[in-house]
């Protein structure tokens, strides 16, 4: 099921579970959660809120049902939609994780609202939720977009400073060139 899922062909997998349900065996979360990504990744978020909606009145879902949900509608640009799933985790009780935060970010970054993203890493740590290197490398691919390379650095110094081991190709091929010219000054 989640090999169809990942391979888009969604009649084939749907096909299987159907054929599991026939025979009593009944599917875990994981084939749940990969049904639900299939559908995200198939542009058919509709069905996947109907899958969430079905789950939830069986109480059984998680984290990753709502981040695979969330990152669909951040996707497809349904963000009405994706706020309304935000509101909705926390009213079952599921508290944002550091894969949550980042479907955010990237979201943001996607249109240029580095000042919105980094508020979520501030959040983040609010929350003692530590940003990763995929937080790093996400701000940092669009604050080379988007802001000054003293900016950049900037933040780069500062999530560092947070803790964030960023990816060393990423380091290599965005932030070293940058540095090096600011850095030289000082030299």
């Amino acid at each position: 099921i989640d090999w169809y899922c990942k391979e888009g062909n969604m009649e084939n997998a749907l096909r299987i579970y159907d054929d599991m349900v026939k025979m009593e065996k009944n599917p875990n979360l994981v084939i749940y959660n990969s049904i639900l990504d299939g559908f995200c990744k198939d542009q058919s978020v509709n069905a996947g809120k109907l899958l969430l909606d079905a789950l939830k009145q069986e109480d059984y879902f998680d984290i990753v049902t709502f981040n695979t949900l969330l990152n669909g509608y951040c996707i497809s640009g349904n963000m009405d939609n994706a706020f309304q799933l935000l509101v909705g985790m926390k009213k079952v009780g599921i508290s944002f994780n550091r894969v949550t935060y980042n479907i955010l970010i990237n979201f943001l970054c996607k249109f240029g609202l580095i000042e919105q993203a980094k508020e979520l890493v501030y959040m983040m740590l609010a929350r003692c939720i530590n940003p990763d290197s995929f937080t790093y490398t996400t701000l940092i691919m669009s604050g080379i977009k988007n802001c000054e390379a003293e900016e950049v650095v900037e933040l780069h110094d500062y999530m560092v400073l947070k803790g964030v081991i960023p990816d060393s190709h990423a380091y290599q091929a965005i932030v070293h060139p940058l540095t090096a010219g600011v850095y030289s000054d000082f030299t």
